[in-house]
């Protein structure tokens, strides 16, 4: 993978979905057969090396117990269901602190161990056409590379990304955006109104490249409306979101064994006056593995993050 892809997807969950699932040509094999089988298309009867055994990825973010934490506060039950939607309808900015934590691994002859952080500003900017322009700007990062006792450090600042024509719901207009995915993992608003203790599913994909060929990884984000909470004079209601986006199909006619996962755990507050996403706190994981036979293509990496989104007043 290109170096600058590399530290994208380090740093940015939106550039990890678009950057970091292409399985690249990669020194270091997996050896590790300690954990039982991960989600892992084979597609050979024999394995492509007898020496490189995948190792399973992981099922749960270590970061989980710090979203939990964040949900302090009694919720009560809502009187009538909720419309989870942006309120685009006039000029308007919504500014936000966003901030990212990832642990990255990379599982070889020599294991690699990464970390980032990531400070910015997220914006919204409405158009006042039921529409807006996300922005994420102002950011920088600290990356720490090697083992923990003596770790290399690099800052680094990251340049401006724009993504235009959100609508109310959090979605970008199918097929216009190859970072549509991306809002619908920040902004899982279901697509009804919830009463407390209802669920909704999203449907959710993730493209996949498999050494040339354009793959989909599909799956779901389940929410569930937790309830209200009152904060700083505001009515908030809570989403608690499960991510499991693991449904790779790969062709029979593709050579090779193929995997790749995401899932995680999210709590998700919303200004039911304002009609704006108040914070979001996330704890996703992201594996990969590929192995061809006769290429150079080996790949296993687990990326763990921790996004929190808050909002500024």
């Amino acid at each position: 993978m290109p170096k600058r892809n590399v530290l994208l997807s380090f740093l940015l969950m939106p550039a990890f979905f678009l950057a970091a699932c292409e399985t690249k040509q990669q020194n270091d094999p997996t050896v590790d057969t300690s954990s039982p089988s991960g989600v892992i298309q084979k597609q050979n009867d024999k394995k492509a090396d007898d020496d490189l055994p995948f190792r399973a990825m992981l099922t749960s973010s270590r970061f989980e117990k710090e979203i939990h934490a964040a949900a302090q506060g009694e919720l009560r039950p809502a009187s009538s269901a909720v419309k989870f939607r942006w309120d685009f309808s006039a000029d308007k900015s919504y500014l936000y602190d966003f901030r990212q934590k990832v642990v990255s691994k990379s599982y070889g002859e020599t294991n690699r161990d990464s970390s980032a952080s990531l400070n910015g500003r997220l914006s919204m900017k409405s158009k006042g056409d039921g529409t807006a322009d996300m922005g994420l700007d102002q950011m920088r990062a600290q990356m720490n590379f090697g083992q923990k006792k003596e770790p290399k450090t690099k800052p680094l600042k990251i340049p401006p990304m724009a993504m235009p024509g959100i609508s109310e719901d959090g979605s970008l207009p199918a097929g216009s955006n190859p970072q549509a995915i991306l809002t619908r993992f920040l902004f899982p608003f279901p697509e009804e109104a919830l009463a407390t203790g209802a669920t909704a599913q999203i449907p959710l994909h993730v493209p996949f490249n498999a050494g040339g060929s354009p793959l989909t990884v599909k799956g779901e984000a389940r929410v569930k409306m937790m309830g209200l909470i009152e904060r700083d004079g505001r009515t908030l209601a809570c989403l608690e979101v499960t991510y499991d986006i693991s449904d790779l199909d790969v062709p029979k006619e593709l050579n090779g064994d193929y995997g790749c996962s995401t899932r995680g755990r999210a709590l998700i507050f919303y200004d039911v006056k304002d009609r704006a996403l108040e914070s979001a706190d996330m704890a996703i994981v992201m594996g990969i593995r590929a192995s061809v036979p006769n290429s150079p293509i080996q790949t296993a990496m687990d990326n763990d993050y921790h996004i929190q989104i808050v909002r500024k007043r």
